[in-house]
């Protein structure tokens, strides 16, 4: 799929992928396994193909909005290439409330149907907030957010402490004044700005930013 709405139809029997637009997708989403007819267009030299058979669904969970209505539901998600809206009936919303982040899976497409039909799997959340959008990331792409019991024992008797050893490789910085513009709630602090008066009346700044360093020294007028 495109973002335009249309699509390709990728064939190793084919040299060249073939174009697909949007009134001959029939129900066919992004990276679908599916059988085309290609024919050859009396207005142009290129081929072009329809979809006559959906033969496996590469994807049949989403992750988006869902937006209330007073029988029934819609998720729109933010991927480009998922062209429509998933039509949720009002029995199959669960605890979700309008505007919420939900993941939902894809069940029905009825041949004169505008856009699939589907079922809330989970409400992840509100749109905007740091726990929505981490499990909104790992749902989107299917990796786990939920380990088993075992594992998560595991991994709570691992020693966590600072040693004194880790101390020594790092640079104290705790009277420094320092100012950083990650929130509360991030998991690593690597964006900041310190400043600080030498003796020598050099204003020395510092800016910490992924992947690089840059210091800044310039004299007091």
């Amino acid at each position: 799929m495109t973002s335009r709405k249309t699509g390709y139809f990728v064939c190793d029997e084919l040299e060249n992928d073939v174009f697909i637009p949007f009134i001959n997708l029939n129900h066919a989403l992004d990276g679908d396994k599916v059988k085309a007819y290609v024919y050859d267009r009396r207005s142009s030299r290129k081929p072009e193909a329809e979809v006559i058979e959906i033969i496996e669904r590469h994807k049949t969970e989403f992750v988006g909005v869902v937006d209330i209505q007073k029988n029934f539901g819609f998720v729109t998600t933010a991927n480009a290439k998922m062209y429509t809206d998933i039509f949720i009936p009002k029995n199959k919303l669960a605890e979700a409330e309008h505007g919420d982040v939900v993941l939902v899976k894809l069940e029905d497409w009825p041949a004169k149907a505008d856009s699939p039909f589907g079922s809330v799997l989970k409400v992840l959340g509100k749109p905007g907030e740091h726990n929505t959008e981490i499990h909104a990331i790992l749902a989107e792409y299917g990796l786990p957010y939920d380990f088993p019991i075992e594992v998560e024992a595991y991994a709570n008797k691992l020693d966590t402490s600072i040693t004194q050893n880790e101390i020594d490789k790092r640079r104290d910085m705790r009277k420094v004044l320092t100012f950083t513009i990650d929130p509360k709630d991030a998991k690593d602090f690597d964006d900041a700005l310190s400043f600080q008066v030498l003796d020598n009346e050099i204003m020395k700044l510092v800016f910490t930013l992924p992947m690089f360093r840059i210091i800044y020294k310039k004299e007091l007028f």
